[in-house]
């Protein structure tokens, strides 16, 4: 279903810059707006495996999410001109965000691990430095600051041979990281612009431990992703 969401979202991002730029566009000040897009998971889960019955080495690995996700919300910021074509600013968002992902594997012939990952909300502050053109109507930026998440995840580890029953690793909460990428945003119309951008954010770990039947189960689970979003700003 994300397709098609994904395709729409950069068709849209795309069409929008094909219309013509306001005149003597002011960029300084304050604005706020809305945002909607598509996140690509690259989260992963470390994973070690334990077997009281065999001591020794433990046994680990590393599961990667893929999978993409939707996601919504709204901006505020602020704009400063330094001179006729640089501009900094500082901008905030809250969004909602939809992203599920879930896969398994099989070590051998005596345990297998099943793992799930999901994003519920995302948050960001971030500083922005970008460059005028297009006569003032088109600003080209990169960004960067941090990001925090409501995650949640879990790392089902269970021994094949044991009739004791697993307990999955679970971890969920609020972590905080840093995002980053760029951006072009275009003036449309006196005191209205709309963006595209892409973006990648890195937040931090969650631990959790679990019962794989015969030996105790660990996880670590490491959030992070890429997004494709596109918005509209109302400028005062």
């Amino acid at each position: 279903m994300f397709k098609p969401l994904l395709a729409t979202t950069a068709l849209v991002g795309s069409m929008l810059f094909l219309v013509p730029g306001a005149q003597a566009f002011d960029w300084d000040g304050p604005y706020v707006g809305g945002v909607v897009g598509v996140v690509n998971s690259t989260g992963t889960i470390d994973w070690t495996f334990s077997n009281f019955e065999f001591p020794g080495d433990p046994v680990t690995g590393t599961f990667e999410f893929s999978g993409l996700g939707a996601l919504a919300g709204v901006t505020a910021g602020i704009n400063f001109r330094l001179d006729d074509k640089l501009l900094v600013g500082i901008e905030g968002d809250a969004s909602a965000a939809w992203l599920k992902n879930s896969g398994s594997i099989g070590e051998g012939e005596f345990f297998v691990g099943e793992f799930e990952e999901e994003l519920r909300s995302l948050l960001t502050l971030r500083g922005r430095f970008g460059v005028l053109t297009n006569n003032d109507n088109t600003l080209f930026y990169v960004t960067g600051g941090l990001a925090g998440g409501n995650v949640k995840a879990s790392a089902f580890l269970a021994d094949e041979f044991s009739e004791d029953e697993p307990e999955a690793a679970s971890m969920s909460g609020f972590v905080v990281g840093i995002i980053g990428g760029v951006g072009v945003e275009h003036a449309i119309k006196q005191n209205l612009t709309v963006k595209a951008e892409v973006l990648g954010y890195s937040l931090g770990s969650l631990d959790g431990t679990g019962y794989a039947g015969k030996g105790d189960s660990t996880a670590t689970y490491n959030p992070a992703g890429i997004i494709l979003r596109t918005g509209i700003n109302f400028h005062f």
